[in-house]
């Protein structure tokens, strides 16, 4: 492609994401506070119940607050999201000398793990019904070596989750063909043995694709897919967004109980 049209089209996003103002929509949130919070949800689910039969929000690349349009992810602090219900964490940490720092790519997020640790495990004191997933992935830095810095080895194997992550979408023109791989991942997640976990991501970027401008595209396919669904349990799995609404994690979680609705 031509370099000086990429560059354009570059600005042109730029300029968008910079004057088309925050939203707050069901489906897509890029203000500062959830529209409502879901801070005690699972305390209605059995205790027996294994968490690959639980249907729950997530949120890809967790921390990314900062860094342009390119790199931000989440408009809400780790708090804000998970009293707005979301259950899995998408955190990516540089490690330089034994320190955990929070990155997207080159972007620095302005935390350490700890903050995250600390973040949860308040969380988590305040509402002990509650349990948190959290995938940790090393990035920037390739020392392949973050487990031994928190000296905790992973507990889940996040290879043994049955996972759709096609998060490379090459323009917004490419939203029907990301749209179709949500949409047949959750389509199996209700049919496939119980056993196993499923875990989908309806995020993606790419220079001509920033997060913000493709989740206000796929947000709504996802919610409205949801929405027709309302009313009968449904096995889901973790379903993780970039910049979810309130409402959509509602709906996510009402996907738990035979007879709730997500009003």
């Amino acid at each position: 492609m031509n370099i000086q049209l990429l560059l354009m089209e570059t600005i042109l996003l730029w300029l968008l994401s910079v004057s088309s103002g925050a939203l707050q929509r069901p489906d897509y949130d890029d203000t500062s506070t959830p529209e409502f919070l879901t801070p005690s949800w699972m305390a209605d689910i059995p205790s027996s119940r294994p968490l690959s039969e639980v249907t729950m929000p997530g949120t890809h690349n967790t921390m990314a607050l900062y860094g342009g349009g390119l790199a931000e992810c989440q408009s809400w602090s780790l708090a804000q999201q998970l009293h707005a219900g979301v259950r899995f964490l998408d955190v990516r940490v540089r490690h330089v000398g034994g320190n955990l720092t929070i990155h997207h790519g080159i972007s620095y997020q302005y935390a350490h793990f700890g903050d995250v640790l600390q973040g949860v495990d308040a969380f988590l004191k305040e509402h002990p019904s509650e349990t948190v997933l959290m995938r940790l992935r090393e990035e920037l830095s390739e020392t392949g070596d973050i487990y031994a810095a928190v000296n905790c080895p992973p507990c889940m194997l996040y290879s043994s989750l049955f996972i759709a992550d096609d998060w490379q979408v090459p323009s917004l023109d490419y939203v029907p063909q990301k749209w179709k791989s949500v949409y047949t991942h959750l389509e199996r997640a209700q049919v496939d043995e119980k056993s196993r976990m499923y875990l989908t991501y309806s995020s993606g970027a790419s220079i001509r694709a920033w997060p913000y401008a493709l989740a206000r595209r796929v947000n709504p396919l996802l919610y409205e897919f949801l929405t027709a669904r309302v009313g009968t349990p449904r096995r889901f799995g973790i379903i993780t967004m970039d910049f979810p609404g309130a409402q959509m994690c509602r709906t996510i979680i009402s996907f738990n109980w035979a007879s709730r609705t997500a009003a």
